[in-house]
């Protein structure tokens, strides 16, 4: 076999490629745009925070800027105060509104609506608080305290998939560590305490979310000393059990989830307060802690530890040994298991923040304020630049194609891309060159639609860098044991597992049917999957659209569905995405694809709803209506789908259940006169639909239509501008006249009896009589006199 035909074996390129032999593939690329950023690997001074500070915490905002909040200041003091960092300058901004509460040492955790929520920490007597404040970007300003359900500090705060905080331990008196667990619920903007508390009391602990959704808390200071206990929150249920021990009691050390979905635990302090330089495992599949050979060059505790984004390694940086800064930096790299040092910060630190940037400032993470020697705090921050590998999707459907992009590496360096692909298939290498700002981006290759369940893992390294990163996809679909069904109406409402006709549905066109895909049971993690809907046949309409559906005609086993801002809401799953993939995507001809992306907590209980709006002739879809005759209800042949691609699932309706609705034609007919129909005005009355009124016939045209009608008479009436001109008659079926007021009576069914209105208008004669003489006359003469008729109307005078 080929090198070409290798390739082609694994994936179908989307690409211009030069074969390089057997072991590789030169790709043409489209050049990104210039980075921020500076060489690979090292520190790079930015703008000062406008006040020193340390205890605070950087988060990055929606629109790209980083919110720091907080802190002490050089006396010690909890600050009210918060600055914004903007990567295109390089340069803070005061906030100029105060928090209501000073802090330090507290967390602060971007929601899912764009909000910050800083939560507990030590307040300005240095006693931990009891409060929640909330940051606004929209509106730059502070909202709270709002209460928590205990008063902590040295506590964690982590964002849930379903968009919950949980708030695990920490201390309430600055000594004694909590077991107390409690939830914030941004929606109620209010805490309450979980079902069941950490079974190991602990502060200064570590908290990780697994890609399954559970939360891993390990280690921290327990009631004498550090803990080995390692627990796993679950928050489908709330329940807490225990995870393996580490190996040795560690707190103040740092937690990172590494690429292959395994936890790096490291440094930190044992029992007796000495600072490591040792770290761990933690293997989700296995629930237990392996010890590291490698050491780091250096203990340290206190220190920042985090995985860099879109590259994998972990960078270990400040911190202290024995009580004294460690002013040096270092990688682990998970590829090869060991540590390697790497360029230190300009300024030693201990308790700054960390953050990193989303594009086009990728590849930059910034550590702004902290303690120096001297344990002052300072006002400097800086930024330490590294090369990235990402793609623009964490998940992708079969048959899409996967695009590359990458930043941070030197000018024109060839990078080499390995592609790893769970399964039996080998794996192979492309190179690409980076553009004169070290960036790149490509259509890499394209999934296959029998490479279901696939999971892929890139690596890119530059020989000139010497740097690697790393990437992981997949492309998951759900698995065979999920159901599809749809709600049937009558004779009472119930989940359907086969599909609809007259004896179970009664779904007028416009309605949005419920469906319910049944992911109980499926183990957590993310899922990828498309929605196939019968959209058009000719002219005909079938599901227009997906959309959130009447919460009135479905329920769930535990009580009504609410809607979210749709088109799919979950039970115990989390939704994280939904797209229109533009038309018939992998779906079938005459059908319209979206993607979902989803999250299940693995619960026994778990649902994807979502509703299928039935098209009406009124509906307006991509700037075209619907039109008459051309709804739902009109739909050729036996059944109206929707369905799964992968796995096949498929429910269907048969159009002749569903009811149609009724539709009035308004004629208008000049029967005398040289005006034309376009110049009448037509009102109906009720207006259901809320149609902007008066109608009229376009120009050259004489019929206007009052689509999608339910069942009931309607009052049309007509108007115009012009004079002359009289209603004459009306004609028309199941249409009545009353002078110039008509009534149609209409009634949406199977099919629906419509209406049809005409008027008739002639033009009214104006007749003229002028008089004229032969000028004045004396008595005794004879007057001649002439008498003209005209007439300047619209109608004939007589």
């Amino acid at each position: 076999m080929t090198g070409e035909d290798q390739v082609k074996d694994v994936k179908m390129l989307r690409l211009f490629f030069v074969m390089a032999g057997a072991a590789g593939i030169i790709v043409s690329i489209f050049m990104a745009a210039p980075l921020w950023g500076g060489q690979p690997g090292t520190w790079t001074p930015t703008g000062n925070l406008n006040q020193a500070r340390a205890g605070h915490t950087a988060t990055l905002l929606p629109n790209g800027t980083v919110l720091i909040v907080g802190g002490n200041d050089a006396s010690g003091r909890a600050m009210a105060t918060a600055e914004l960092f903007a990567p295109a300058t390089g340069l803070y901004a005061q906030v100029p509104a105060a928090l209501p509460v000073p802090v330090s040492g507290h967390t602060a955790t971007l929601l899912k609506n764009g909000t910050v929520l800083i939560a507990g920490g030590v307040a300005e007597s240095g006693t931990p608080i009891g409060y929640a404040q909330v940051f606004d970007p929209a509106t730059g300003r502070f909202s709270g305290p709002t209460n928590m359900a205990s008063p902590r500090s040295e506590h964690t705060a982590t964002l849930l998939k379903d968009g919950r905080v949980l708030l695990a331990g920490g201390t309430a008196d600055g000594a004694t560590p909590l077991a107390d667990v409690e939830v914030y619920d941004p929606t109620a903007d209010s805490f309450s305490g979980a079902p069941h508390n950490l079974q190991t009391a602990r502060r200064s602990h570590t908290v990780t979310v697994l890609e399954d959704g559970r939360v891993l808390v390990v280690g921290g200071s327990g009631l004498t000393d550090a803990v080995t206990a390692a627990e796993l929150y679950n928050p489908a249920d709330g329940t807490v059990v225990p995870a393996g021990s580490l190996s040795t009691a560690r707190t103040h050390a740092s937690a990172a989830l590494l690429t292959d979905g395994t936890v790096f635990v490291a440094g930190g302090q044992d029992v007796q307060g000495q600072d490591l330089n040792t770290a761990e495992i933690y293997d989700p599949k296995t629930n237990a802690f392996t010890s590291l050979a490698a050491l780091m060059s250096t203990p340290r505790s206190g220190h920042s530890g985090v995985t860099l984004q879109d590259n994998g390694k972990v960078l270990l940086a400040g911190g202290t040994n024995a009580g004294q800064l460690v002013p040096t930096a270092e990688l682990y790299d998970p590829v090869t298991g060991a540590f390697r040092p790497v360029n230190g910060p300009t300024t030693g630190r201990t308790k700054f923040s960390t953050n990193f940037f989303a594009p086009p400032y990728t590849g930059g993470m910034l550590a702004p304020g902290g303690l120096v020697a001297g344990h002052m705090p300072v006002a400097s921050s800086e930024l330490f630049f590294y090369p990235t590998l990402r793609t623009d999707k964490q998940d992708y459907p079969p048959g899409y194609v996967v695009k590359m992009m990458g930043e941070g590496w030197q000018p024109h360096e060839t990078i080499s891309i390995l592609i790893h692909e769970s399964g039996n298939n080998p794996d192979y290498t492309m190179e690409v060159s980076a553009d004169a700002s070290g960036a790149f981006a490509f259509e890499a290759f394209q999934t296959e639609s029998k490479d279901i369940g696939m999971s892929f893992l890139a690596t890119a390294s530059g020989p000139q860098t010497n740097w690697t990163a790393q990437a992981k996809f997949t492309d998951a679909p759900l698995p065979n044991s999920v159901q599809l069904t749809q709600w049937g109406t009558v004779p009472s409402g119930d989940w359907q597992t086969g599909n609809l006709g007259t004896s179970n549905s009664d779904y007028k066109e416009g309605e949005a049917i419920p469906f319910r895909l049944d992911v109980g049971g499926v183990a957590a993690g993310t899922y990828t999957f498309s929605v196939c809907r019968d959209f058009s046949n000719g002219t005909k309409r079938g599901y227009l659209f997906l959309a959130p559906f009447n919460t009135s005609r479905a329920a769930t086993p535990g009580g009504t569905i609410t809607s979210t801002n749709g088109p799919f809401s979950g039970v115990n799953v989390t939704i994280n995405s939904f797209t229109e993939a533009g038309g018939q995507g992998i779906c079938n001809t005459g059908q319209r694809e979206t993607q979902a992306t989803i999250t299940s907590t693995g619960a026994a209980t778990a649902f994807v709803l979502w509703g299928g709006h039935l098209a009406s002739p009124i509906d307006i879809f991509e700037s075209q209506q619907v039109g008459a005759g051309n709804g739902a209800a009109s739909f050729p042949g036996g059944s109206l789908h929707m369905g799964l691609n992968a796995p096949n699932r498929d429910r269907s309706i048969n159009p002749g259940a569903i009811i149609q609705l009724a539709t009035i034609a308004v004629m208008k007919v000049v029967d005398s006169g040289s005006a034309t129909p376009d110049q009448w005005r037509f009102f109906i009355d009720p207006n259901p639909n809320m149609e902007p009124l008066p109608k009229f016939p376009a120009t050259g045209q004489d019929t206007v239509q009052f689509l999608s009608l339910p069942s009931g008479s309607y009052t049309i009436t007509e108007t115009t501008s012009l004079t002359g001109f009289a209603f004459a008659s009306g004609t028309g079926t199941n249409c009545t006249f009353s002078g110039s007021t008509a009534t149609a009576t209409v009634t949406a069914g199977r099919p629906a009896t419509n209406a049809s209105c005409t008027f008739h208008n002639v033009g009214l004669p104006d007749l003229t009589i002028v008089k004229s003489g032969n000028g004045p006359i004396t008595a005794g003469d004879t007057a001649s006199y002439s008498l003209t008729v005209g007439n300047i109307g619209a109608g004939a005078a007589s």
